[in-house]
């Protein structure tokens, strides 16, 4: 919730906002009553994770319209059996917990 009462002071000072925390997760959301400003937050479980392509690169001062497909996607990616383990990562984070 703070995060989305934070949003209307954000425009004009941010282009993005990467949201954490408790709550539900986010793939991104173009607000229209704070167009300005793409929001996106994780899934708070830690369940999934956030994959953001901005097909522009904002420039400080200007105002976008985001606007999904056009100027932007995003996608939650939930980290569950359909999702494919990548050797690298393994490598780095160690086997999987025992159940």
């Amino acid at each position: 919730m703070g995060e989305k009462a934070f949003l209307p002071k954000a425009e004009g000072v941010f282009n993005c906002i990467l949201g954490s925390g408790e709550g539900v997760g986010i793939p991104g959301s173009a607000l229209q009553t704070v167009p300005g400003v793409l929001w996106v937050r994780p899934d708070g479980a830690g369940r999934a994770v956030n994959i953001v392509e901005l097909y522009l690169q904002p420039k400080a001062g200007r105002k976008i319209l985001w606007r999904e497909r056009e100027n932007f996607s995003a996608n939650l990616e939930f980290l569950d059996q359909d999702c494919p383990e990548d050797p690298a990562m393994r490598r780095i984070i160690g086997p999987a917990p025992k159940k």
